[in-house]
């Protein structure tokens, strides 16, 4: 049988009475206006009358478009001048960071000698940040604190004008190291002063003194 060619579409097959030479299948497009028709050689056609052969119509793949982003070339020259430009402003922020801890203020080590009832080997130190916002207090020599007493530092000024820092134990050693925040500058009173406190509820200072030093050296 002859090769039939038609469009994708979907075309009928006619099968005519006959079977023989004179007899044809008939193929036209369906559905279309032109009804152009071809005899089928001789010999019998195994089709069906009225068969409808439906082609798949092909799927076109859409290309995907990529983005190409644009390539940034540096030339020799612009690539030092770049390289020196970043060069100097390291070299400018490491001035300014230099600059910068150079004019925090320098601690302070004040020194705490015994006076009144402080023990004879009593002595101490008080270690005034640059900020002036903490101080560390270092002792020794003093006597250990029982359950019913305890020492306090205080600020005091001649005119009796004072304020209590903190208070803390000492141990069986008769030191102690501890870190005390400044709600004040210590410069606006004259003395660090150590006092032994009775545990009585009263917040007032005892008037037994046993450290004291200036808060400037």
């Amino acid at each position: 049988m002859a090769a039939v060619r038609s469009s994708p579409r979907s075309i009928a097959l006619r099968v005519g009475p006959g079977s023989g030479a004179s007899g044809g299948a008939r193929i036209g497009h369906d559905g279309g206006a032109d009804h152009r028709t071809r005899d089928v050689g001789g010999g019998h056609c195994p089709c069906s009358t009225n068969t409808t052969i439906t082609r798949p119509t092909p799927r076109r793949t859409r290309r995907r478009r990529l983005l190409r982003l644009p390539t940034l070339t540096l030339r020799p020259a612009a690539a030092g001048g770049l390289a020196a430009l970043l060069l100097a402003i390291g070299i400018a922020a490491g001035v300014l960071i230099d600059s910068g801890s150079g004019n925090a203020p320098a601690s302070a080590d004040l020194v705490l000698s015994r006076i009144d009832d402080g023990p004879a080997g009593a002595h101490g130190d008080v270690l005034v940040a640059g900020d002036a916002r903490e101080a560390t207090l270092e002792l020794a020599g003093l006597d250990p604190t029982g359950p019913d007493n305890f020492y306090e530092l205080w600020l005091l000024d001649e005119d009796g004008r004072m304020i209590a820092l903190g208070s803390f134990p000492v141990g069986g050693d008769g030191k102690a190291e501890i870190e005390l925040p400044l709600p004040v500058e210590p410069s606006r009173y004259r003395y660090f002063d150590v006092s032994l406190q009775e545990d009585n509820g009263d917040p007032a200072h005892s008037g037994v003194s046993v450290l004291r030093g200036p808060t400037s050296s």
